[in-house]
């Protein structure tokens, strides 16, 4: 493990703690959900156990898919966590799988009831559902890892950096209130760094993002001295390690693309990979060999970053080096 490097991506052995049941539990409690759990973790859940069920009765998606006069592509979508599902559908799974113990059954309606509500849902008319659904996770993650090449990660920009990024990648004529949307959206996500609880996050930052001015006109640097200063206030949380991978690194594997890594304390949610390959980005989930490489990956650039403790120091350095 690197030593003196921030949060450990894959170090964790937290014990989970199991909710009791009583009598006067609302839904979901007695499985261990609390109220705030989003949705996409319930997905998530929810696909891992039909997935088991359908395992259990030795039938394939295809079988399913005919039996119950649905497309594959449905059944696909379900098992993946990319749709909610109903109380009525989930009935025909479960039903068709054999399912009869009172408590599985519950625990799946539950599930796919409360599936189906909506948390950052209220941007998906300006962000692709794929990256609704990371969102999701993210917003539930009990740690982060990122690495990012090219600009600030969104859930460290301050407002006017990060509406300089969005417009200046936006499509020629894209209109102003879908412009705001997305701003919104991406200042929504840090809602995240304000939970009572929030998640120890590892930053991983190519210097040439800290370097890169954005959003200013000729000669003018005020949009990236603010941010660099943001950056220097975020790193004096003790949930916040941001590190600088420096250019005289020279080439690495990150340079292949930037990428986060979410884990989770709960036993039942499998690590998230997200790759940002451009258009569609890579959501991973149930694909544990190609996680564990990017895992190393992070590894590998905490131990070539600078230290964390040393982030003032490179920040003063590129400030001096701004005209003013």
């Amino acid at each position: 493990m690197v030593a003196d490097r921030g949060p450990q991506v894959g170090a964790s052995n937290l014990e989970v703690s199991r909710t009791i049941v009583v009598p006067s539990a609302r839904p979901g409690e007695e499985f261990g959900m609390s109220d705030n759990l989003d949705p996409t973790i319930r997905r998530g859940r929810l696909s891992s156990e039909l997935r088991r069920a359908r395992a259990a009765a030795e039938l394939t998606q295809r079988q399913v898919a005919e039996d119950l006069g649905w497309s594959l592509s449905k059944l696909m979508r379900i098992e993946n966590g990319q749709v909610g599902l109903s109380k009525t559908d989930a009935n025909a799974l479960l039903s068709r799988y054999g399912v009869t113990d009172d408590r599985q059954v519950r625990q799946v309606l539950t599930l796919a009831m409360s599936s189906r509500r909506q948390s950052m849902g209220a941007y998906r008319d300006v962000l692709h559902p794929e990256y609704l659904v990371f969102v999701g996770y993210e917003s539930q993650a009990d740690r982060l890892f990122q690495f990012e090449q090219l600009v600030i990660p969104g859930l460290l920009q301050t407002p006017d950096y990060a509406s300089a990024v969005i417009r200046a990648v936006a499509r020629h004529g894209t209109p102003e209130a879908v412009l705001q949307r997305q701003i919104e959206a991406r200042l929504a996500r840090q809602a995240i760094l304000r939970r009572p609880d929030p998640p120890e996050m590892s930053f991983v930052i190519d210097e040439g993002a800290l370097r890169r001015w954005v959003g200013s006109g000729p000669g003018r640097t005020d949009i990236l001295r603010a941010q660099l200063e943001h950056l220097r206030s975020l790193t004096r949380r003790s949930s916040i390690t941001v590190q600088i991978l420096p250019f005289r690194h020279g080439f690495h594997f990150g340079m292949m693309g930037p990428f986060v890594i979410l884990e989770f304390d709960d036993v039942d949610d499998a690590d998230v990979l997200f790759l940002e390959t451009g258009r569609p980005n890579l959501l991973v989930r149930d694909k544990p060999d190609q996680i564990s490489q990017y895992k190393r990956v992070f590894q590998d650039l905490q131990r070539a970053g600078s230290p964390p403790d040393s982030f003032d120091i490179e920040v003063d350095a590129i400030l001096r080096e701004l005209p003013q």
